[in-house]
């Protein structure tokens, strides 16, 4: 792993870094091992989901698959399904079972954490995306389901997705969600879940064209909406970034308005309250790999109806991103990484602590697909993906659990 020091500045635009403010940091690996069951059963479940649970890691998505290693012979597969994900702990690992009442195996999943013992999941049944079929919502304690809900769909559009925002609670402490419904009109609108006494609700909070919504709490006084798409502003079919309160008064603010065949993608918050920040991909028509881009004080920019400053550069060229927040408060982009000069992939860490980037460590990337990261208050990360074997004859992938700590002082 290469780590840099505090002074290491991320590469930035519209105006230069700050004095430094707060603790220096570093990121040490501790090991990398694919999830391992017992008895030597190897495990491969597609990150859809990563989070805390008790004294270890939830890791939850679809497909999932058992692979039977033994070191004289090739890798077999000893079963597919049947299981929503894994709990990853310091002395054991074990399987996560679906949850009572679904008519079909799910294949997409999303999580959120509701405590230090417990978390909620939203599952798919069926088909896989975009197409939507039964979507349920069921809650886990590490040891039996409850609360097995299923979401009242739209009845006159389809629901993506594979653009749906984060599954969270607000500001209230209720399960949200948002995703893009495409009308037979042709409109698309964003409408957003929430579980509420009684069941759950629906609500259209935007109707722009929408790529990518997302949402995030706004302490309590409810939640921030972001949208990427086009913008209804410009006559020319260009795209935008633009952010606003569910529910307030007054227009969204645009953060960046695009070229012509330029697209925004992944918008992902950061923080809150006076260090609210929000991060998104800027894509052109070359490909996936996309700069992107960080603006910070967002709540001040709402409150203006402009942003006061330019957004930074926060990784140069990127096919995923994700926020964690540090024990210290700040906030740790992670993101995939691939060099515009060697093609190579790394995965790199880079802390805001609201006046400076610093790019902390970059480690080569380990895995063939896209990654799910989550942090404890110690400081551990853990960043699980797939790991392929390439035996021609026996390929088999698995997840790989990369160990690290982060360290300020």
């Amino acid at each position: 792993m290469a780590a840099c020091g505090p002074d290491t500045d991320v590469e930035s635009a519209g105006r230069e870094p700050a004095a430094v403010v707060g603790s220096a940091c570093t990121i040490s690996e501790r090991s990398r091992t694919p999830v391992t069951l017992p008895g030597g059963t190897q495990v491969y479940v597609e990150p859809h989901g990563l989070a805390l649970l008790d004294s270890g890691f939830l890791l939850a998505g679809q497909p999932a698959f058992e692979w039977t290693v033994d070191s004289s012979s090739p890798s077999t597969m000893a079963g597919a399904g049947g299981f929503l994900g894994v709990r990853i702990q310091a002395d054991s690992t074990l399987r996560v079972p679906y949850p009572p009442g679904l008519d079909q195996q799910p294949d997409w999943v999303r999580l959120v954490s509701l405590g230090p013992t417990r978390w909620g999941g939203l599952l798919q049944e069926g088909t896989a995306p975009p197409a939507s079929g039964r979507i349920v919502y069921a809650e886990y304690d590490g040891a039996t389901w409850s609360a097995v809900e299923p979401l009242p769909l739209p009845q006159d559009g389809l629901l993506d997705l594979a653009t749906g925002s984060s599954l969270l609670l607000d500001g209230l402490g209720r399960v949200v969600w948002a995703a893009r419904v495409e009308r037979p009109t042709g409109r698309v609108d964003v409408v957003m879940f929430r579980r509420a006494v009684g069941g759950w609700t629906s609500d259209v909070v935007a109707r722009d064209w929408v790529d990518d919504p997302e949402l995030h709490p706004r302490g309590s006084e409810g939640l921030w909406l972001a949208v990427a798409g086009l913008d209804p502003e410009h006559e020319s079919r260009v795209a935008s970034v633009r952010v606003r309160a569910v529910g307030a008064p007054g227009e969204p603010v645009t953060l960046m308005v695009g070229l012509p065949g330029e697209r925004f993608q992944d918008p992902t918050f950061a923080g809150g309250g006076d260090r609210l920040s929000i991060a998104w991909r800027h894509v052109g028509a070359a490909g996936v790999v996309a700069p992107v881009w960080l603006q910070r004080d967002l709540g001040a920019a709402v409150e203006l109806g402009e942003a006061n400053a330019p957004p930074v550069l926060l990784d140069p060229g990127a096919v995923l991103l994700q926020a964690l927040r540090a024990p210290d408060g700040s906030t740790l982009w992670v993101t995939h990484h691939v060099s515009a000069v060697t093609e190579s992939e790394t995965l790199r860490f880079t802390r805001d602590d609201g006046a400076r980037l610093t790019l902390v460590a970059e480690v080569a990337y380990p895995w063939v697909g896209p990654f799910r990261a989550a942090i404890a208050d110690s400081g551990d990360i853990l960043v699980v993906g797939p790991q392929v074997d390439a035996d021609p004859l026996f390929p088999s992938v698995r997840s790989l659990v990369l160990r690290l700590n982060l360290s300020c002082t």
